[in-house]
């Protein structure tokens, strides 16, 4: 009957043969390298010991591994199976069957949300990616560039967002010890361009709507003028968006946009007057649904068409 003993890290079932028994190094926690792997196998494990030239099994847990080659006395190459939870990995020679170490199946990684969804083709945005099972993070990739994550738990990782060749959509994936996750997409946008402002002047009293028109402007999602933010706007293509000037004080006024692609800002670019809101410039009330929508003019004419781009006083929504 053979007889079952410890040594160091490694449970062996002697034989009463005189084969030496198959042990791992006492200085090892574990001697499966890597020690761990996706439930649907398929892991080259490297298994470092002592006397396993001859070894006839290698098995993790119940399961016989796929594949295994004795390169020498010290070294075994075995291919994992399918498998679940935390299992032995053992190895049986004409010596017996000692247990070299510990392999740990891991369920494949899931992604729910990228937050922000989308940022500038430079890269540097900081977005946080929710899901499962992410811990045992191997790489993020965008696309096929690579994200190095900052920060790591189970359900979370944050990373900086790679710089992309040019502007689109890339699917980012997550890999980890348990596999390759599902892809989430992630937009980069083109950096804003401001060709104008219509009409260059406004009242103090704001409320008037002004048409800013240039590219990359489909996501905007701010627009401010002397710093303060719009009342309202809407994007009404990529080339044109529709905002109402808040309340301000008469003067020079800068023209800041912000979409995900970055920031633009044209200084001095809308002319403040104290006026009331009297006849003027009238845009149809749809225009942000209608690309295209013509302007209205009405009103009267100002003489010095130099101070006041088109001749027109403010502008309202009919």
């Amino acid at each position: 009957m053979p007889s079952i003993r410890a040594l160091g890290n490694s449970f062996l079932s002697a034989s009463s043969g005189s084969s030496p028994l198959p042990t791992a190094p006492l200085d090892q926690q574990t001697a499966a390298s890597p020690n761990q792997g996706p439930m649907s196998g398929g892991t080259r494990v490297t298994i470092i010991g002592h006397h396993l030239s001859g070894a006839t099994s290698v098995h993790f847990g119940s399961q016989a591994a796929w594949s295994f080659t004795v390169p020498n006395d010290t070294t075994i190459i075995a291919v994992s199976p399918a498998g679940a939870g935390n299992v032995p990995v053992t190895v049986t020679t004409a010596g017996g069957t000692g247990t070299l170490g510990w392999f740990f199946y891991q369920p494949v990684p899931g992604l729910k949300s990228l937050q922000p969804a989308s940022g500038p083709v430079g890269g540097g945005s900081v977005v946080v990616l929710t899901g499962s099972n992410l811990d045992t993070v191997q790489s993020v990739r965008f696309g096929s560039a690579l994200a190095v994550p900052t920060e790591v738990a189970n359900q979370r990782l944050t990373v900086v967002a790679p710089p992309a060749s040019a502007p689109g959509t890339v699917p980012v994936t997550v890999t980890t010890a348990g596999g390759v996750s599902n892809a989430a997409p992630y937009t980069y946008t083109a950096e804003p361009i401001i060709t104008g402002v219509f009409p260059a002047t406004g009242g103090t009293a704001g409320g008037i709507p002004v048409l800013i028109t240039g590219s990359g402007l489909a996501r905007v999602t701010a627009v401010t003028i002397a710093g303060v933010p719009v009342s309202s706007l809407r994007a009404n293509s990529d080339t044109l968006i529709v905002a109402v000037v808040p309340p301000g004080v008469a003067g020079a006024a800068d023209v800041t946009v912000t979409t995900p692609g970055g920031q633009q800002h044209l200084a001095r670019r809308l002319r403040v007057h104290r006026s009331h809101l009297g006849d003027g410039v009238h845009l149809p009330g749809r225009i942000g649904d209608r690309p295209g929508g013509d302007l209205h003019r009405h009103g009267r004419p100002h003489r010095d068409r130099s101070r006041r781009p088109h001749g027109y006083d403010d502008v309202r929504l009919r």
